[in-house]
């Protein structure tokens, strides 16, 4: 099973901004927990089709810290 999750914007150069990276670890928590997704479960669009940039240089080698962002929120809950 997989989920996908769309960013506004392709984070080649630049990271993304923090409300919105903020955002995705606040979207992605809920999804884990419903569907019983481990945050270490998190992947990048790029790790399943390795023709595409998404979601950038950037975003991509910020998945750690939202797969931590991801497991710490659901921790507190």
């Amino acid at each position: 099973m997989s989920i996908g999750i769309k960013n506004e914007g392709t984070y080649l150069t630049v990271e993304p901004p923090a409300v919105q990276f903020s955002a995705l670890a606040d979207l992605c928590a809920p999804i884990c927990r419903q569907y019983n997704v481990a945050p270490a479960a998190i992947y990048g669009h790029r790790d399943f089709i390795s023709t595409t940039a998404c979601p950038g240089a950037k975003l991509y080698a910020m998945l750690p810290k939202l797969r931590q962002d991801v497991a710490r929120k659901l921790e507190s809950a």
